[in-house]
């Protein structure tokens, strides 16, 4: 079996884990929990897990470029076990750019609903059953006009 550490530095190659998701992984693999705690402090100093970083380059990746719903995004980052103050700081401080984007999203899915003969309330709804806010959506909207 790979030392701790250098199966640790292998796993978050490709992407980027949250501490728990590491720490998770790390036990799946039988990893004892002094080789585990050990390798974390290491790659904390290193910096190489970090959850404030990951879940900033997270809603940027999904919110602003993507333009997913932040409900969905919040979820996804709970799921993935990352603190709910730490997410809320980060979305007060990327507010704007989070709406940014969402509206940009919402625009684009307005444009594909009315090439389909879709239009009025049947936009709305169809836009709040993929969890975008009413209010991001009459944003949008208002833009447009």
């Amino acid at each position: 079996m790979k030392p701790c550490l250098d199966y640790a530095l292998h796993y978050i190659n490709r992407f980027p884990k949250t501490e728990f998701e590491l720490r998770l992984q790390l036990r799946k693999k039988g990893y004892y929990e002094e080789e585990i705690d050990e390798t974390m402090q290491q790659l904390f100093v290193l910096n190489y897990v970090n959850d404030y970083e990951y879940t900033k380059l997270y809603l940027n990746s999904e919110c602003i470029r993507k333009g997913k719903p932040l409900y969905a995004v919040k979820g996804k980052l709970l799921q993935k076990w990352v603190d709910k103050e730490l997410i809320s700081e980060l979305v007060d401080e990327l507010e704007p750019e989070l709406i940014d984007g969402q509206i940009q999203k919402i625009n684009k899915e307005i444009d594909k609903l009315k090439e389909k003969w879709i239009d009025g309330v049947k936009i709305i709804q169809k836009l709040q059953g993929r969890w975008y806010h009413f209010e991001l959506i009459r944003d949008a909207i208002e833009g447009r006009e």
